[in-house]
């Protein structure tokens, strides 16, 4: 009995075990990345309204049509329900929708003037990401 137990927990925790290699090569790769680039996150859940599929189009548009040339600005949207995105969502400290500006260790918060222009005023959305971008970019 000790052994079918042993042996259905194995079964039950293999398919966990690949993920963490994946996560510690993740969080390398991000932190390297970080040093040298802008990143700009963009954290979400599942379930999304308007307003936050807003911010996240908004941000991908922005990034690629005026940094799109530059590999050292990077659009991330990362659902921080899923695993994988569990490290950085921490490390962030983030619990929710979420748009952050970051380069190496210094982090802009970007949130709450998104949700405030992202559906009235999406101009000034977009020109808070270039001016905020701009000055990460100097950093």
């Amino acid at each position: 009995m000790k052994s079918l137990l042993t042996v259905i927990a194995l079964l039950l925790l293999l398919p966990a075990a690949p993920a963490a290699p994946r996560l510690a090569a993740q969080s390398k790769t991000v932190k390297a990345t970080e040093k040298s680039s802008v990143i700009v996150y963009y954290f979400h859940t599942s379930r999304r309204c308007k307003t936050c599929l807003s911010i996240e189009r908004i941000t991908k548009n922005v990034v690629e049509e005026q940094y799109g040339k530059d590999k050292n600005i990077v659009f991330r949207a990362l659902n921080i329900e899923d695993e994988e995105n569990a490290a950085l969502a921490e490390q962030y400290e983030v619990a929710g929708s979420s748009l952050l500006v970051c380069k190496g260790k210094k982090t802009e918060d970007l949130t709450a003037k998104a949700f405030q222009y992202a559906l009235s005023d999406p101009g000034k959305l977009q020109a808070l990401l270039i001016k905020t971008v701009d000055r990460m970019r100097k950093v």
